[in-house]
C-alpha cells in the first residue's frame, strides 16, 4: 500500500512539474538576447519574472494587448521597440 501511494506522489509531482514548463530559446540565442545592446533607434524591453513562490504557476504575458507567451520563475522576454510607453 505504501508503494502504490509513493507512486502516485510521484505522478502528481511529475505533472506539477510539467505545467510550467515553457518553450526556451536555445543557447546561443539567449547569449545573443543578454548582450544589451539596442539597435540604432531602437530601446530594449526586457520583461523578468524573478519570484519564486509559485514555480509551477506560468504567467502570460502581452505588450500593447500583443500576446507575447507564459512565463515561468527567472524567465524573460526581450523586445527592440521604438521609445515610449507600453501596457504590460
Amino acid at each position: 500500500m505504501k508503494r502504490f501511494t509513493g507512486v502516485k506522489c510521484g505522478l502528481l509531482l511529475l505533472l506539477l512539474a510539467g505545467c510550467a514548463s515553457v518553450q526556451m530559446a536555445p543557447p546561443d540565442q539567449d547569449i545573443k538576447a543578454k548582450d544589451f545592446a539596442a539597435p540604432q533607434n531602437l530601446a530594449l524591453l526586457y520583461i523578468y519574472r524573478s519570484e519564486s513562490l509559485a514555480p509551477v504557476v506560468s504567467m502570460g504575458v502581452s505588450v500593447n494587448g500583443t500576446w507575447l507567451g507564459q512565463t515561468v520563475v527567472r524567465s524573460y522576454f526581450r523586445l527592440d521597440v521604438m521609445p515610449g510607453t507600453y501596457r504590460l
